[in-house]
């Protein structure tokens, strides 16, 4: 990916997993957990096995030296084995015209049985932005702000809306429990639903009191 290095991790910020509330390597939890990530690659983890993090492990995919340092998007679990990390990267270059972005993405695998690709693969020159991960076993989808659908491993594409036009921006993406599907969702509560996913209805409409910010399939 265009304007990537490896870097070390901020000064003044605290060592990854060495929190009390992150969980041993061994693993050992009881009841539900769950994990959270910066926007650096930074992660924690509570009442939930530490996996690692782009940050701890010296990825370039979330750390880099470009303009934005802050780029990793969300975090998505797979049943147990590990974490996806989605990355958008925004690099801006100046060839012989005026200076437009180029958008990349990416995914990085923290876990302890990597099925692809452990180093993290990557889509370079984007349309628009990455805004979420979803994980998909054994691989994980990326989704742009423009509705663009990019699938890793052995995560099915079953669509996408990054050719068609949106009054809003999409916001979010959910699969279903068994992974035949996907719903996006924009910022004024359209829904748009791929594959096995079904279509329920949408917020498109409705009073909404501030945007729509992301989606969650039920069981």
């Amino acid at each position: 990916m265009a304007g990537l290095a490896t870097v070390g991790q901020p000064a003044g910020a605290s060592a990854v997993g060495a929190a009390s509330s992150t969980t041993a390597a061994s693993g050992a939890t009881s009841g539900p957990g769950y994990r959270l990530i910066t926007g650096y690659g930074t992660s924690c983890a509570f009442n939930a096995p530490y996996l690692g993090s782009p940050a701890s492990q010296g990825s370039d995919t979330c750390v880099n030296q470009g303009p934005t340092l802050y780029a990793c998007v969300g975090l998505s679990a797979t049943s147990g084995q590990g974490y996806w990390v989605g990355v958008g990267l925004t690099d801006v270059f100046s060839a012989s015209g005026p200076i437009a972005p180029v958008y990349e993405g990416a995914v990085s695998w923290m876990g302890s049985v990597a099925p692809f690709c452990p180093n993290g693969i990557s889509r370079p020159d984007l349309a628009a932005p990455v805004v979420r991960v979803v994980a998909a076993s054994p691989g994980a989808w990326l989704v742009g702000a423009n509705g663009g659908v990019f699938s890793f491993g052995d995560a099915h594409f079953y669509g996408s809306m990054g050719r068609a036009p949106l009054n809003q921006p999409i916001v979010g993406m959910a699969a279903t429990p068994d992974g035949s599907g996907y719903w996006l969702v924009t910022a004024d509560g359209g829904v748009f639903s791929f594959g096995g996913a079904p279509f329920e209805g949408s917020a498109v409409g409705q009073s909404l009191d501030a945007p729509i910010v992301g989606i969650a399939a039920t069981s």
